[in-house]
């Protein structure tokens, strides 16, 4: 038994909590970038003390421009402003554990993948007491903020920084017990990749946790609001009410397009709306034991409830944006659907990946 341990032990702390210890002093004492196949820098020799801490293979900027687009970088605090939602995801990634049957407790190692601002890295380290969070995400002024938050909350010894690609997740095989990616497969040129490679380095019995939108739902909410524009009152609808439902429907019909390399999506944040069917194959191809999706959402108030999260998003706005006729029409279509058939439309859903 190494010394440390027996020492632990020794000094009537217990068989769990010796080997906690032990598990910590390894993250402390062998630098984690041990998991990942290729030298990381840290950025602060390059940019300064502001993104220090933070580590990269050194992407070219052409790079990272290719793939992130301004909001993310000269824009990032208006972002993290604007969608820093802890509480939101926190649920979330609560619910998902609790599905699995994951202990959070037995957590060790974790990746996060598009980390951002914190969204989903925050909650696991609340969540997973005894986990070291590898965050990742590809825009350093994202991270910087997430450095941020995370030495506030005096988690900086338990997360390490990366500024990665999300298809270039090249860690050791079998390197983490959970990998968590918080809406961002949905931004990705080629989702499958990353769920390839995140085949390879869970640990075997580990869990790969992502929360996106689906198909089925967001189409019907093109009826609607294509319903909404055929009515002839749609006359009488604010400019602004009909250029955002125009939008969504735009946004609808290009999403669903299977053939990323279009140019179009070059300009586009949001790329895929899934089928189910998608996760469940890449789950066979690549090795996965289990596939399960869940809605994010209550039946209740199914549509309404996603178009007023539209319109915030979109505009900054309330319902009044839209008419009282128009609402009428859209809890029309949700009293016509039974609440269990509402759950497999599934909007937005979580997917459940067990190696």
């Amino acid at each position: 038994m190494p010394g440390p341990l027996l020492s632990s032990l020794e000094r009537g702390l217990g068989p769990y909590r010796a080997l906690r210890r032990l598990v910590m002093r390894r993250w402390s004492t062998r630098p984690w970038q041990h998991l990942y196949r290729h030298p990381l820098a840290d950025l602060g020799e390059r940019f300064g003390p502001r993104v220090g801490g933070i580590y990269s293979p050194n992407y070219d900027e052409t790079v990272v421009r290719r793939f992130v687009q301004s909001q993310f970088l000269e824009h990032a605090t208006t972002y993290r402003d604007r969608y820093q939602n802890v509480p939101y995801f926190r649920h979330l990634i609560e619910t998902a554990l609790q599905r699995s049957g994951l202990d959070p407790r037995s957590i060790n190692s974790v990746l996060d993948i598009g980390s951002g601002a914190g969204n989903s890295v925050l909650p696991i380290l609340e969540l997973c007491p005894h986990a070291f969070v590898v965050a990742s995400d590809l825009s350093i002024e994202l991270l910087a903020l997430l450095k941020g938050a995370i030495e506030e909350q005096g988690h900086i010894e338990r997360c390490a920084l990366v500024q990665l690609n999300a298809g270039d997740l090249d860690f050791h095989a079998e390197s983490f017990d959970l990998v968590v990616g918080a809406a961002i497969l949905h931004h990705l040129f080629a989702p499958d990749e990353t769920i390839r490679r995140c085949g390879t380095i869970l640990k075997r019995g580990g869990f790969a946790l992502f929360f996106e939108p689906f198909e089925t739902g967001n189409l019907v909410l093109r009826m609607i609001y294509h319903s909404i524009l055929n009515e002839a009152r749609a006359a009488g609808l604010s400019a602004e009410a009909n250029q955002f439902l125009r939008a969504m429907i735009q946004d609808y019909d290009v999403r669903k397009e299977p053939d990323k390399s279009r140019p179009i999506f070059r300009q586009l944040h949001d790329k895929w709306m899934f089928p189910a069917k998608y996760f469940s194959d890449l789950a066979e191809r690549h090795g996965f034991r289990q596939c399960m999706v869940h809605s994010l959402h209550s039946p209740e108030c199914f549509f309404e409830r996603q178009t007023e999260v539209n319109v915030s998003l979109a505009l900054g706005r309330g319902r009044d944006v839209l008419a009282d006729w128009a609402w009428e029409t859209i809890r029309e279509f949700d009293d016509c659907f039974p609440d269990e058939m509402k759950r497999d439309l599934l909007i937005e859903g979580a997917v459940i990946l067990r190696k």
